[in-house]
């Protein structure tokens, strides 16, 4: 049962970031993609926020913090390396293709995972 819902925190994650990222595109925030200034990106981007949070809470609330933190980990470290490959125009086929600020992003992603691996491995302190 823990396994599940340490995969359903980590979904939960990766729902609120790819919603604040679509919650950005409809605020114009985040420009020149196809959903900027869409009204339903934004409503489509809280949505993705609110379910993710939700989902994300279960684990935390049930002392599975680390594991989470640890799986999530694992995929920020991916979409970091494939953001990271496209913004140096290996995987073309996307508008992050070929735009550097993607790299930067990419690799902001895979020292945030790193950062939540090593916070998932690390030994607790013992109370003495």
């Amino acid at each position: 049962m823990n396994g599940f819902k340490i995969m359903l925190g980590a979904l939960g994650v990766q729902m609120m970031v790819f919603g604040a990222i679509t919650l950005a595109q409809g605020l114009n925030i985040i420009t020149s993609t196809p959903m900027s200034g869409a009204q339903q990106a934004i409503y489509v981007g809280a949505v993705l926020v609110l379910i993710g949070a939700a989902l994300a809470a279960w684990p935390a609330r049930t002392g599975l913090l680390r594991d989470l933190a640890g799986a999530v980990s694992v995929f920020f470290a991916l979409f970091g390396c494939v953001w990271m490959l496209q913004g140096v125009n290996i995987l073309p086929g996307s508008f992050m293709s070929g735009a550097i600020v993607w790299t930067y992003i990419g690799a902001a992603w895979v020292a945030i995972a790193i950062a939540l691996f090593i916070f998932a491995t690390r030994k607790p302190k013992s109370a003495s």
